[in-house]
C-alpha cells in the first residue's frame, strides 16, 4: 500500500464525512498508467472500501446493457480504478451553458433524465430507503416508482461520456434495495443547480430564464426555468425530495444542515439575478455568524 501511495500527488479527502466514511482518493501512475485509487483514510474507514466492491456489483446488475460500469480491482486494501478518459456528463452541460447554448445543455439534462428513466423499475414501497434514512415506516404512505437498485450518486458528474456510450463511476453509495427514481433525479438536478450556479446566474437573460431554488443573500441559487418541467414529471413533492436530502447528507456528514426551500408550486421567471434587500444583506451574515458559532458549541459537547 505505502509503495502505491507514494507515488500519487494532490489526495483528496472530504474530512467533513463521518470517520467511518471517509476515504482518500488521487489519481497516479502505476506501470507507466494512468489509474484512480481510494483507500482508508483511518481504520474505522476500512469497512467502508469493503462496501465499495459489493456496491460496484450492484450497479454493474442494476445498470445491466445500458450503460459501462466502471469497477475497481482491490490490492492491499486499495480500489484501483482504470483510466477513463472521458469528459463527464456535468462537465459537458457546463460547456454548453458557457457557449449560451441552452437549448443543447437542456438536450443533455433530459438525455440524463431519460437514462435514469429507463432503468428497471416497479411502483412499489421504498420501505428498506425509508428505514436507511432515518424515516418511520408509517411516513411511506404509498407505492412509488422506485429503481430495482440504489444508485444514490449517480450525477452528472460521475457519468463520462464517449461518443459511444455512458460509463458510470462513484459507486460508494448505490445500495442494493430499491431507491425512488425521483429522488435519484432530483439529486442529479440538484448537483448541477450547485456546481453551475456562477454560470447559471451569469447568463441570466430572457433568452435564459431563472427561478429561486433556495437560500437568501449570498445564498441565494437559482435554477433555470426551463429545467423545472423534471420537477412537474415526478410524483414526490419537491420539498419531500429536499428533505430526503438533507437526511442523506445528515447521515454521512459530521456537519449537515437543512437548507431554506424557495422554490415554490407557481415559481416568478426571472430575466435577471434580483438583488437581496438591505435587511437581507444585514441579517444573513448575522446568521450565518450564529450558526457557525452553534456549530462549533455543538462540536464542543461531544
Amino acid at each position: 500500500m505505502n509503495r502505491i501511495v507514494s507515488k500519487m500527488g494532490c489526495p483528496k479527502c472530504n474530512t467533513n464525512r463521518k470517520p467511518e466514511y471517509r476515504i482518500v482518493s488521487a489519481t497516479i501512475y502505476k506501470g507507466g498508467k494512468k489509474v484512480f485509487i481510494k483507500y482508508p483514510q483511518n481504520e474505522l474507514s476500512h469497512q467502508f472500501i469493503k462496501d465499495i466492491v459489493k456496491r460496484e456489483i450492484t450497479a454493474q446488475k442494476g445498470f445491466a446493457h445500458q450503460a459501462q460500469v466502471v469497477r475497481s480491482r482491490i490490492v492491499d486494501g486499495i480500489l484501483i480504478y482504470p483510466y477513463i478518459p472521458f469528459p463527464n456528463l456535468e462537465t459537458l452541460i457546463d460547456e454548453k451553458l458557457s457557449t449560451k447554448d441552452f437549448q443543447g445543455a437542456h438536450h443533455l439534462l433530459k438525455s440524463y433524465v431519460l437514462f435514469l428513466r429507463n432503468l428497471a423499475q416497479s411502483k412499489m414501497k421504498p420501505l428498506q430507503f425509508a428505514k436507511e434514512f432515518g424515516l418511520r415506516r408509517e411516513s411511506v404512505t404509498k407505492e412509488l416508482n422506485s429503481l430495482s437498485f440504489g444508485p444514490i450518486d449517480c450525477i452528472p458528474s460521475n457519468i463520462l461520456v464517449s461518443k459511444t456510450q455512458w460509463y458510470v463511476v462513484d459507486h460508494e453509495w448505490t445500495y442494493d434495495f430499491p431507491v425512488p427514481v425521483d429522488y435519484v433525479i432530483f439529486r442529479g438536478i440538484y448537483s448541477l443547480v450547485l456546481s453551475l450556479q456562477s454560470k447559471i446566474q451569469s447568463h441570466t437573460s430572457a433568452d435564459f430564464p431563472v427561478s429561486r431554488f433556495e437560500g437568501y443573500g449570498k445564498n441565494q441559487t437559482f435554477i433555470p426555468y426551463d429545467w423545472l418541467q423534471f420537477f412537474k414529471e415526478m410524483e414526490i413533492p419537491i420539498k419531500d425530495l429536499y428533505f430526503l436530502e438533507y437526511l442523506f447528507q445528515k447521515k454521512i456528514q459530521i456537519y449537515s444542515k437543512l437548507g431554506i426551500l424557495r422554490l415554490v408550486a407557481k415559481p416568478k421567471k426571472l430575466e435577471k439575478i434580483p438583488q437581496p434587500s438591505m435587511l437581507v444583506r444585514t441579517l444573513v451574515p448575522v446568521v450565518s455568524k450564529l450558526q457557525k458559532w452553534l456549530l462549533r458549541l455543538k462540536g464542543t459537547e461531544k
